[in-house]
């Protein structure tokens, strides 16, 4: 279960590629928003970011696995020749880069939402590693431009209560979406495929194989790299209440990656209580 473990053995084995995560000590996160992670080839700012680390080495160290679309991403804006979605990504990348927010990755300070968005990318690369759903670049453009630019849109530029914080994250998606769709249409898609990535951003088709592999990245990053950060800010409660509905929404791919996550022991007491305590009053009803 996800509230035992702290440590863990995982070989990976991708287009001839072999690597094996080595067990580490316990892994307590932080309640500090922001902590240094180790990420790989971080790039000067406005140029895209390569990362060729897997999805649990950003925090714990790991050797890293290759992910099998990272050669389209890593050459993203690197020559006249560089692919459509080799060019919507460096787009995004630049962006992001411009993030007022920052954390240290690699020992170099980025944009958080540059960081935000290729966690995401490692994410789905790591559930679609069977091609079951394929990592299509529909897929990888909406994870990627998930959070685009959110920092120009701050919750404390809408009104209290849980009416303008619901409008707010329906702006938000509209903004991230019709951004990411204005960079595929200078790069060349066609409408069906804008459409299909929109409606993915928007959260349209969450139910179905590629809308999920993104919610499960979504909440994977969460768990991963922001629960201490939210733990700082939220009672026992409402957090344990932001685990359920976590967990809720993950597919089961999502949830099998989310049982391997090393955990600290307040991390886990609270997932444990999340999956296996009493149910809210709410919930019985």
């Amino acid at each position: 279960m996800l509230a035992g473990r702290s440590s863990f053995t995982r070989p990976a084995t991708r287009n001839g590629c072999t690597s094996a995560c080595k067990p580490q000590a316990p892994c307590a996160l932080t309640a500090a928003p922001m902590q240094p992670m180790q990420l790989a080839a971080i790039s000067q700012p406005l140029q895209p970011v390569l990362f060729v680390q897997g999805p649990y080495s950003s925090m714990h160290g790991h050797a890293a696995p290759c992910l099998h679309r990272n050669a389209v991403v890593a050459a993203a804006g690197s020559s006249a020749a560089s692919t459509k979605l080799q060019r919507v990504i460096a787009k995004i990348d630049a962006m992001n880069s411009q993030d007022p927010r920052k954390t240290t990755v690699g020992g170099r300070e980025v944009g958080y939402e540059l960081a935000y968005s290729q966690w995401m990318t490692q994410w789905v690369e790591q559930l679609t590693a069977d091609g079951n759903p394929p990592a299509s670049d529909e897929v990888l453009i909406a994870a990627r431009g998930q959070h685009i630019a959110r920092w120009t849109s701050p919750r404390s530029s809408y009104p209290e209560g849980k009416a303008a914080y619901l409008k707010w994250r329906e702006d938000l998606k509209k903004f991230h979406s019709s951004t990411v769709a204005g960079f595929m249409r200078e790069e060349g898609y066609g409408e069906d495929a804008v459409a299909k990535t929109v409606a993915i951003m928007l959260k349209k088709n969450i139910k179905e194989p590629e809308g999920q592999v993104v919610e499960d990245a979504l909440c994977l990053v969460f768990l991963q790299h922001q629960f201490g950060e939210f733990r700082a800010k939220e009672s026992e409660d409402k957090m344990v209440d932001i685990l359920r509905k976590t967990w809720k929404k993950m597919g089961a791919k999502g949830q099998a990656e989310a049982l391997k996550l090393p955990l600290g022991p307040e991390e886990a007491r609270l997932v444990g209580l999340a999956l296996n305590g009493p149910a809210p009053a709410a919930d019985k009803q």
